[in-house]
Order: C-alpha cells, then sequence, then structure tokens
C-alpha cells in the first residue's frame, strides 16, 4: 500500500457510529491513531461511490504511511476492518463494534 494507490468503500455497508463504545472500549486497546482512522471510515463513507487516494487519508489524518500502515493492522486484528484487493483498487470494509453492553462478554481466544 503506497500514498498513489486508490480505495473504495464497500456498497451497502452503512456503519453506524457508536462513538461512546468506540472510546470507553476500544480506545484504551486500540490506541489514539486507529480510532482516528475508525471514525474517518465511518465519516467519509460514500457508499462505494468513488475511489480515493491513501493520500487524501493521509493528509487529512495528519498520519504518515507507517502510522496507517499500523493503525490499519490494529483494526484489521480487532475485527473492525477488513481490507480487500482484487486488482485495483483496495475496497475497504468496515464491521460495527461491539456496544458497551456486549463488550466486556466478549471471549477473546488467542495467545495470552
Amino acid at each position: 500500500m503506497k500514498p498513489n494507490d486508490r480505495f473504495s468503500f464497500v456498497k451497502n455497508n452503512r456503519v453506524s457510529q457508536d462513538t461512546s463504545s468506540m472510546v470507553q472500549c476500544y480506545l484504551p486497546i486500540i490506541g489514539q491513531e486507529a480510532l482516528s482512522l475508525y471514525l474517518y471510515a465511518m465519516t467519509f463513507w460514500d457508499g462505494g461511490q468513488k475511489e480515493h487516494l491513501f493520500a487524501a487519508m493521509l493528509n487529512h489524518l495528519n498520519f504518515g504511511m507507517d502510522s496507517l500502515l499500523k493503525a490499519f493492522k490494529t483494526l484489521t486484528a480487532m475485527k473492525l476492518v477488513t481490507l480487500y484487493q482484487q486488482g485495483r483498487p483496495i475496497t475497504c470494509y468496515s464491521i460495527l463494534p461491539y456496544q458497551l453492553k456486549n463488550f466486556y462478554n466478549i471471549q477473546f481466544i488467542g495467545p495470552c
């Protein structure tokens, strides 16, 4: 992934913003940069109507490429975002976060 690469959002993938759950539950785990990227995707979602440059995302968030890649890896690991690439452009699929009341019932499986 490079700044001049293009991406688009998935059509019919409108995810409502639950900033309360994101800040209270996810922020301590994913950090500020990943939260900013997730909120960016929620705010600028356009229904997959056009392609965008990652450079625009970098400029808007004031990120470097390393920060963007790290934030995408974090969001992917937390199953909040999925990226697909079948040729060009990269497609960004956002996933609804767990709500506050359900977050603490999650059973994480994996290495401790």
